[in-house]
């Protein structure tokens, strides 16, 4: 087992909530208002034992920390709480419930270990969840392959926890949705279903070392940072490895390098490392420690907020989602209420947030919504296998990405074994899209412990997928253990297969309105005056030519200033500012941007710093009515930035 995790001081600061009416979409519910956390009070304990039990090289699940009440006389004479972290996380101030009772323990747990606390008063009948802190962004890992030396999964695991840390910053999701707005003009659906699944994917990867000559490599099952990982391991200041695992993450996760998630985003990424390593969040060889503020606790439509020693505030809460699952959100009894509907599709997750007031943090639940598949992960037996590439294990594996498929001829079967005789309800089915009329004349069949028929359905017609439930004329799922799939003289190739106890599936919503398109960038192309030039290579056109590869650049003497004429008066939502990319940032410390009217009144302004680049829109309280032109100001210095971008209500 590993020693080297140690613990650093992790700058966590979590608050409240805010709430009130709701304005449904096709991907996003905002919510306005304000709840407030439940505060909790410290609770008297005794630290019994604290060890490392568990290993990386195994494997882990981010979200895998739990509680669970155990009862030895041999360790203490009454009942005991037992919370395992099987995860590379260090955590602080443990919250827990005890028949919703929330009790702060002022106990750090270390990575991969497990610690007994004793409690007054704690019988073996008591209801214990864990309150987990921080559950956005999970870089699951299945197993290490045996080539990874312990240092190379130290060194994969202080880049999941760094890139964590991103994520659980507010200015993170704010920058996340200008890039791909604004930069990249893309719609917000867009927008919203990348970020859901960026950080609500809970895929285990493979972890592996050296695959290829490239800087990383990456499938949908593995990943692998190559020549850069040696490099990290022997100096810490090696970070482009966060950004490279980024990369290749976001591979896994189905997005290509046109997606704007492999390239592009990850220079954020990068950005972000630097700073947290200059204000010491991210402190070389050194796991940070989770030191929550506010937990998310959520149960049967309902969430709650608790904070351990002050009442915080939440604001900006959002839910973002997939295929209209969210109905409502109101707010009752200082109480999130959230009607979902249950989904038969996979891997679909709505996505809770609120921002922390006053604070850069995002506190964050992911909610399955999801009928339970009882059939996910089962094993599945086959007569055959045409390739080596389409195991029968595809059939249950939760994903509609790849399909399982026996050989041609007949007296082909699959067969799903539910492990022990269950009432089911429905049946789901989901056909191949190529070749789906393979599917003709096939049956499905239910089948009892002892493998007794129990069910059969009438030969399959072709089509994207079969519900079988009650609406079928004697449909009969008691005591079922098996489900079998057999053909006629074909292939049997199909996607997925789920199983439910429900005997109802839920009719989708009525498709929502779409959300605006993607905004245009109304200065674009449009005329750009200065106080001076300092190039002919460095025209003042470069300023507007949507591009950030480019700059305009001003002589250092006196006043400079550049300013872009909108040609009419434009209602702006959002100016986006480019730094420039090649050094000399810190030549915007104490510029002012403003924006005029058609009369050259200010309607609008700000200083800004030496940032890579700003988005002032309506999150920051940006707003331009009437607005003419766009100024940039500067004494005794250059001004060299990249781009301006400006858009419209």
């Amino acid at each position: 087992m590993m020693k080297k995790f140690e613990v650093g001081t992790l700058l966590l600061t979590l608050p409240l909530f805010c709430f009130d009416a709701l304005a449904n979409s096709a991907n996003k519910l905002d919510v306005a208002g304000e709840i407030h956390t439940q505060v909790i009070d410290s609770v008297s304990f005794q630290t019994l034992s604290n060890s490392e039990i568990f290993t990386a090289r195994n494997g882990y699940k981010f979200s895998d920390i739990t509680v669970e009440i155990i009862t030895d006389t041999a360790i203490y004479p009454t009942p005991f709480l037992r919370i395992n972290n099987s995860t590379p996380r260090s955590l602080t101030q443990l919250a827990v419930l005890i028949n919703d009772t929330p009790n702060s323990i002022s106990q750090t747990i270390l990575p991969f270990h497990s610690i007994d606390v004793a409690l007054d008063e704690l019988s073996q009948t008591d209801v214990v969840v864990f309150l987990d802190p921080v559950t956005l962004y999970q870089p699951n890992v299945s197993r290490y392959t045996d080539d990874a030396t312990d240092e190379d999964i130290y060194s994969y695991t202080l880049m999941q926890t760094g890139l964590r840390k991103i994520y659980s910053k507010k200015q993170t999701k704010h920058d996340y949705f200008g890039y791909f707005k604004y930069i990249r003009g893309e719609a917000p659906e867009s927008a919203y279903d990348k970020w859901r699944r960026v950080v609500t994917t809970e895929e285990q990867l493979e972890y592996r070392v050296n695959q290829s000559g490239s800087a990383g490599v990456a499938s949908n099952t593995w990943l692998s940072i190559n020549w850069p990982l040696p490099r990290f391991n022997a100096d810490r200041s090696q970070i482009g490895v966060y950004r490279i695992l980024s990369h290749e993450r976001a591979h896994s996760n189905g997005f290509s390098h046109s997606s704007g998630m492999a390239y592009g985003w990850d220079d954020y990424v990068q950005n972000y490392v630097i700073d947290l390593r200059a204000n010491n969040e991210i402190v070389d060889d050194v796991m940070p420690l989770e030191d929550a503020k506010v937990y998310w606790y959520y149960n049967e439509g309902k969430f709650k907020a608790y904070s351990h020693d002050i009442s915080y505030t939440l604001e900006n809460i959002d839910l973002i989602y997939t295929n209209s699952i969210v109905r409502s959100a109101t707010i009752s009894n200082n109480e999130i209420n959230i009607d979902l509907l249950p989904h038969i599709n996979f891997n679909k997750k709505v996505l809770l947030s609120a921002d922390i007031q006053d604070e850069d943090q995002l506190v964050s639940y992911i909610l399955p919504t999801g009928l339970t598949n009882l059939a996910l992960h089962k094993p599945v037996t086959a007569s055959s296998q045409a390739e080596p590439n389409r195991p029968a294990s595809y059939l249950t594996d939760g994903k509609m990405a790849e399909h399982t498929a026996t050989s041609k001829g007949r007296d082909q079967w699959l067969e799903v074994d539910l492990e022990t005789a269950t009432n089911i309800g429905s049946v789901v089915l989901y056909n191949r899209s190529y070749k789906s009329s393979r599917a003709k004349g096939v049956t499905l069949s239910l089948l009892d412990e002892n493998k007794i028929e129990v069910w059969k359905s009438l030969p399959l017609v072709n089509q994207p997928q079969w519900v079988f439930n009650s609406t079928i004329s004697g449909f009969n799922g008691n005591d079922v253990r098996y489900i079998k799939i057999n053909n006629t003289n074909k292939h049997l190739t199909f996607m997925e297969l789920a199983v439910y106890k429900e005997d109802t599936l839920p009719a989708p919503l009525p498709e929502q309105p779409p959300l605006p398109a993607a905004p245009i960038n109304v200065a674009l192309n449009k005329t750009v005056t200065a106080s001076s030039i300092y190039s002919v290579r460095r025209p003042t056109s470069n300023l507007v030519d949507g591009k950030t590869n480019t700059m305009a650049v001003t002589k250092n003497k006196g006043l400079q200033w550049l300013e872009i004429d909108l040609e009419t008066e434009q209602n702006l939502g959002a100016i986006v500012l480019e730094n420039r990319h090649n050094g000399y940032q810190y030549r915007t410390i104490g510029a002012s941007l403003s924006v005029l009217d058609q009369d050259r009144n200010e309607i609008w302004s700000t200083i800004l710093d030496d940032s890579p680049r700003w988005f002032f829109d309506s999150d920051t309280g940006f707003s331009a009515v009437n607005a003419r032109y766009i100024r940039l100001e500067q004494t005794d210095q250059y001004i060299n930035v990249g781009e301006i971008r400006a858009y419209s209500q």
